[in-house]
């Protein structure tokens, strides 16, 4: 998650480049930015329509559900933005065991999860507990030279007390003053992934 021109699919990119490279692929965008090196690589770009009634277009929506019937073990999603059926079937797709990147408009944690869980989003609690990691990134400045940074990374809590509610620590963050990262707590999920 990130404003604009904080580095949100460049990161994606980045992190991709750690997909096993026999690992089947399906990506999904408005505009195609995805940059894979991986061969078995789908990329699928939505489409305007192309008459004034709408005949010819070819949604995110569409896309996604195709996406799944093709069963890929890594879905990646340009960005949700407002469409409830794709943050929904998005979210059904993590549920149901695919491994999904998206990138977000948000700049904090806090806001990723209040967007998604309110309109026109509305993702439900329990299915937003299927996240696993919130990575926020940012464009700031150091002396007078633009750049990007990841401003913190956060795990999103499995606990089984509040159902009503998702609850998320940071487990790295940026300490600007150094430009450099920081791990303040330790993480569970780090563990298991490593394990």
């Amino acid at each position: 998650a990130g404003g604009t021109g904080s580095g949100k699919t460049s990161s994606m990119n980045a992190i991709s480049f750690f997909i096993p490279p026999a690992s089947k692929i399906v990506s999904i965008e408005d505009t195609r930015e995805i940059d894979l090196p991986q061969e078995n690589w789908i990329q699928s770009v939505t489409r305007s329509p192309l008459t004034s009634e709408g005949r010819g277009e070819i949604s995110m929506y569409n896309l996604l559900n195709a996406a799944l019937r093709q069963r890929p073990e890594y879905l990646l999603v340009g960005e949700i933005r407002t469409d409830e059926n794709v943050a929904l079937t998005f979210f059904q797709a993590m549920s149901t065991g695919h491994t999904a990147y998206t990138t977000f408009h948000a700049d904090t944690v806090e806001t990723v999860i209040s967007r998604m869980q309110n309109p026109p989003l509305n993702v439900p609690v329990q299915m937003l507990r299927d996240l696993d990691i919130i990575s926020v990134q940012q464009q700031t400045y150091i002396g007078d030279k633009r750049v990007r940074r990841n401003h913190s990374t956060s795990e999103v809590l499995q606990q089984d007390y509040d159902l009503n509610d998702v609850q998320t620590k940071t487990v790295f963050k940026r300490d600007a003053s150094a430009d450099t990262h920081e791990k303040v707590t330790d993480s569970t999920l780090l563990q298991e992934i490593a394990t």
